[in-house]
């Protein structure tokens, strides 16, 4: 999953990448959800993380079942 990380950057970017979509009249908005609830969500679905790489602003976490 390539999702937004919870930090200071993040949380003033994504209201204006929201507001960028909201003027060109599209639903799509970004969410930032903290990193650990996304892995324990995952954890919780029998999923484990294999791989991760942080962004300046985003990151990548991969995961497999097993």
């Amino acid at each position: 999953m390539i999702y937004p990380r919870d930090t200071v950057l993040a949380k003033a970017a994504i209201p204006c990448l929201n507001l960028w979509w909201r003027v060109r009249g599209r639903t799509f908005r970004n969410f930032i959800h903290p990193s650990a609830t996304v892995d324990g969500i995952a954890q919780s679905h029998g999923l484990h993380k294999i791989a991760q790489h942080d962004g300046i602003m985003w990151q990548l976490s991969v995961f497999a079942r097993g």
